[in-house]
C-alpha cells in the first residue's frame, strides 16, 4: 500500500455578470489596450439572496492600476455605499425591506477606472414577502482531525501527506497545515508539481488537486486502490487490491479502468518516471508487471519473498524492497540483483533519486540508506514504525511515521513534526462573516474557517474548552473546564482562569471589552477588557447548572439554566422567569437585540420572549428532538438545530416545521452559527460542518 513520489488610447469597458457568488467571467479588453489599464481582478457577495425583511450583504473585492473605485446598484437603494477602497476592500451593503410579492433582482457594479475602466457586477435577489426561507447546505469539512495514521507522503518542492481517515496535510513555506478531508482513508500520494498532486484509497477513491481544490474523481471501482505514480499532468497509474490498474488523466479527470491487470498477487506499489510513460508495479506474490502505454505480462522477480514498494530513477532500472529485509535491483523489469540490506525486517517503503541514492524505511521505524554502494541503518525513528519516504534530491528525504514526519539528510534527522494530534470533537462555533468562524474543541484546539476551509489547528489550552464567542474579526473569547477563559486578540490567545474549579458552560461578548460568561454552579462574571470580575450569583435555584448566555448588549444578556429557568441581566441585577420544564436544560439562546430573545430547550421547546415592559413569551414544541444550538441573524430570523441534526427556523415571530429550512445533512447536531444574509454555518457532534446560503 505504499507509493514512490516524483517526484492607441481609447475608452472601453470590460464587463462580467455573475449569477452566484464568485462565479464570473471577463471578456478580454480590446486589441492594442495598455497593460497599465485598471483591472477589477476579483468581486463577491455573502450572499447571492436576502431575505423580504432585507439584510447586510458583505462585497469583497480588489482591483489594480486604478485611480477610482465605485460601487452602484440597479434598481436604486438609498444610501447605497458609492466608493471602494483600491487594491482591496470590504464593503457592507444594506438592502431595504421586500414590502412586494414578487423578488426584486439588484445588479450590483464595481468600476475601477483610471481614463479606462473595468467593471465586473453581481447579481442578488431579495426574496418577495411571505417567501419561505429554505437555505442550501453544503459541506465544507470537519473542524477537527479524527485522530488517524499516516499512510502516504509524495514531495517535489513541496510535500503532500495523507492519512487513513482521510485528512490531507500540505508542507509550504516551511510550515505543515491540515488543507482538505477527503471521504475515505488515504493509502497513497502521487505529486508531479509543487500545487498538483493525486491521492488514491478505500473505495475507490481518487482524489485530485490539479485546479487548487481538492475533487474526488470517478473511478469507476470500490476497490482499495494500494499505490498511484504520476509521470506528468496527464498520465497517472494506480493499482488495486483486486488487480485492477487504473490510468488518470488528471488534466480532463478521466479515469480508465483495466480490470485483472494482475491475476497473481495484490499489487502493493507502482512507480513511474517523470516525463514518460515507462511504470512499474509491483505485487506481494513477487511478481512485478509494466505499463508503458499498455499493461504488461507478469514476471516473477522475487520467488521466495513479497515485493512490498518499489522505485523507479530510470526507465530501465527499478529497485524494489521485500518484506525479508532485501532491496532488488530490477532491470526492463526483470531480477538482475539483490541485496540483504535490513535482515529478517519488513521494508515498507523506498524512494530513489538515483540508482545509488535510494532511502528505505522498515516496520521498525528505521531508515536505511545507501551510501557508498552500502545500505546503512538509522536508530529508530519512530517505535511505530516508518511507514513512508520520499526524496526530492540527494540528502534531501522526509520519512513518515504513523504520527509524524522526520527530515532526513543521509543518516542525520531533522526536528520531527507530529501532524497526527488529540484535536479532540468541536464543542462550539461563532461566526461574525461568512469568511469568519472560529471554532473550538475538547482538548483546547481552536481553528478558523476562511469563507471555504478550515484552517490551522492551534492548541491554545489544555482544558476541554465549551464555548466560543467572537464579536469582531479581531477578538473572540473561549471558555471552559476549571474556569480556564482564552482570549484571542488580533492573532494572539491570552489565558486566564477565574474561579478555579467550576466549569464554564457559556460565554457571549458584544465587544472586546464586554463578555458574560456562565458556568455549572451558579455563578456568572463579566469581562471589563482586561479582566473578569468577581463570581456574581443567581437567585439562588438549588443545584443549578447555567447552560447559556447571550448578550445583545452591555445591559441586556440572557442566562439559562437546567432548571427551565431564564433570567436578564440589565446591567446591575438580574430577573428571573420560568419559561419551560422544570426537568429541560435550555442549552438553546439567542438575543439579537435588546428587545427579545428566543430559546430551545432538551424537549424540543421554543419560546419566543419580548422584553417588554412588561416582558412577555409565548411556549410551544417546536421538534420531537433536543434543540442544541440556536442562533439569530436578526430580529426576523433565528435558527434552531436539533441533535439530530435537523433545523427550525423563527420567520416574523412565527416558528417554521423541523427540516422545511432544507437538509443541513448532518446526522448529529452541536451548534449553529448564523450571520446576516441570511449565512449559517452549522457542525455535528463529531466536528462535521455544513454551510446553509439562503436559496433565491
Amino acid at each position: 500500500m505504499r507509493n514512490v513520489f516524483r517526484i492607441r488610447r481609447r475608452l472601453h469597458y470590460v464587463v462580467a455578470t455573475a449569477v452566484v457568488v464568485s462565479t464570473f467571467s471577463m471578456l478580454p479588453a480590446a486589441a492594442g489596450a495598455s497593460s497599465t489599464a485598471p483591472l477589477v481582478t476579483a468581486f463577491a457577495a455573502s450572499a447571492t439572496a436576502v431575505p423580504s425583511t432585507g439584510g447586510v450583504v458583505t462585497f469583497t473585492g480588489a482591483s489594480l492600476r486604478a485611480t477610482r473605485c465605485t460601487l452602484s446598484v440597479v434598481p436604486t437603494i438609498k444610501f447605497f455605499p458609492s466608493t471602494c477602497s483600491l487594491t482591496t476592500f470590504v464593503i457592507p451593503a444594506i438592502f431595504p425591506p421586500n414590502l412586494t410579492k414578487k423578488a426584486i433582482k439588484y445588479v450590483v457594479t464595481v468600476r475601477a477606472k483610471k481614463v479606462l475602466s473595468s467593471t465586473r457586477t453581481l447579481k442578488i435577489t431579495e426574496l418577495p414577502k411571505g417567501a419561505p426561507i429554505v437555505l442550501q447546505w453544503s459541506s465544507v469539512g470537519p473542524a477537527f482531525n479524527a485522530l488517524g495514521s499516516l499512510s502516504a507522503l509524495s514531495c517535489t518542492t513541496a510535500c503532500v501527506a495523507g492519512d487513513d481517515v482521510g485528512n490531507v496535510f500540505t508542507l509550504s513555506g516551511g510550515a505543515w497545515k491540515r488543507s482538505t478531508t477527503l471521504s475515505q482513508p488515504i493509502d497513497a500520494i502521487a505529486c508531479w508539481s509543487s500545487t498538483s498532486c493525486l491521492v488514491v484509497g478505500s473505495n475507490g477513491l481518487v482524489g485530485s488537486n490539479k485546479t487548487g481544490v481538492w475533487v474526488v474523481l470517478n473511478s469507476h471501482t470500490t476497490e482499495e486502490l494500494t499505490a498511484v505514480s504520476c509521470s506528468s499532468a496527464t498520465l497517472c497509474v494506480a493499482v488495486g487490491v483486486n488487480g485492477d490498474g487504473l490510468v488518470i488523466n488528471p488534466s480532463t479527470a478521466s479515469v480508465t479502468l483495466a480490470a485483472n491487470v494482475d491475476s497473481l498477487g495484490t499489487p502493493i506499489g507502482v512507480s513511474c518516471v517523470l516525463g514518460t510513460t515507462s511504470c512499474l508495479a509491483v505485487d506481494d506474490a513477487g511478481n512485478a508487471f509494466a505499463f508503458t502505454g499498455t499493461w504488461g505480462t507478469l514476471t516473477t522477480v522475487s520467488p521466495s519473498a513479497a515485493l512490498t514498494a518499489v522505485s523507479c530513477p530510470t526507465t530501465n532500472t527499478c529497485l524494489a524492497t521485500t518484506d525479508d529485509g532485501s532491496i532488488m535491483t530490477l532491470v526492463n523489469g526483470a531480477f538482475a540483483s539483490s541485496v540483504s540490506a535490513d535482515p529478517s525486517t519488513v521494508l515498507t517503503a523506498i524512494s530513489c533519486v538515483s540508482s545509488a541514492s535510494c532511502v528505505a524505511t522498515d516496520v521498525l521505524g528505521k531508515a536505511i540508506v545507501v551510501s557508498g554502494g552500502t545500505w546503512k541503518s538509522t536508530s529508530s525513528l519512530s517505535v511505530d514504525g516508518a511507514s513512508a519516504v520520499s526524496c526530492t534530491s540527494v540528502g534531501h528525504c522526509l520519512v513518515l511515521t504513523p504520527w509524524s514526519v522526520v527530515p532526513l539528510s543521509g543518516t542525520t534527522t531533522g526536528s520531527v513534526t507530529t501532524l497526527e494530534l488529540a484535536t479532540g470533537v468541536a464543542t462550539a462555533v461563532s461566526c461574525v462573516t461568512t469568511v469568519f468562524c472560529e471554532s473550538v474543541s475538547s482538548t483546547g484546539y481552536a481553528t478558523a474557517f476562511n469563507g471555504t476551509s478550515w484552517g490551522f489547528l492551534s492548541q491554545i489550552t489544555s482544558a476541554s474548552l465549551s464555548s466560543v464567542s467572537c464579536p469582531t474579526l479581531t477578538f473572540c473569547m473561549a471558555v471552559g473546564d476549571q474556569g480556564t477563559t482564552v482570549a484571542n486578540s488580533f492573532g494572539s490567545w491570552t489565558t486566564r482562569t477565574i474561579d478555579g474549579s467550576p466549569s464554564l458552560t457559556s460565554v457571549s461578548c458584544v465587544s472586546a471589552s464586554f463578555c458574560m460568561a456562565v458556568n455549572n454552579n451558579d455563578n456568572f462574571y463579566l469581562w471589563s477588557g482586561s479582566n473578569w470580575s468577581a463570581a456574581m450569583s443567581g437567585v439562588g435555584v438549588q443545584y443549578r447548572s447555567f447552560d447559556a448566555v447571550s448578550c445583545a448588549s452591555t445591559t441586556f444578556c440572557s442566562l439559562t439554566d437546567n432548571k427551565g429557568h431564564m433570567l436578564i441581566w440589565n446591567g446591575s441585577s438580574l430577573s428571573e422567569y420560568f419559561l419551560g420544564n422544570p426537568n429541560a436544560s435550555m442549552d438553546g439562546v439567542s438575543c439579537p437585540t435588546t428587545s427579545g430573545c428566543v430559546f430551545g430547550d432538551s424537549r424540543g421547546l421554543g419560546v419566543l420572549f419580548a422584553s417588554g415592559p412588561p416582558p412577555t413569551w409565548n411556549s410551544s414544541t417546536i421538534d420531537t428532538s433536543a434543540i442544541v444550538g440556536l442562533s439569530c441573524v436578526d430580529a426576523n430570523y433565528c435558527f434552531a438545530l436539533d441533535d439530530q441534526g435537523s433545523v427550525v427556523s423563527v420567520a416574523n415571530g412565527t416558528w417554521g416545521t423541523v427540516g422545511a429550512t432544507g437538509s443541513s445533512g448532518l446526522n448529529s447536531g452541536l451548534a449553529v452559527s448564523c450571520v446576516s444574509g441570511i449565512w449559517c454555518m452549522a457542525l455535528d457532534q463529531n466536528s462535521g460542518s455544513v454551510v446553509g446560503m439562503l436559496k433565491g
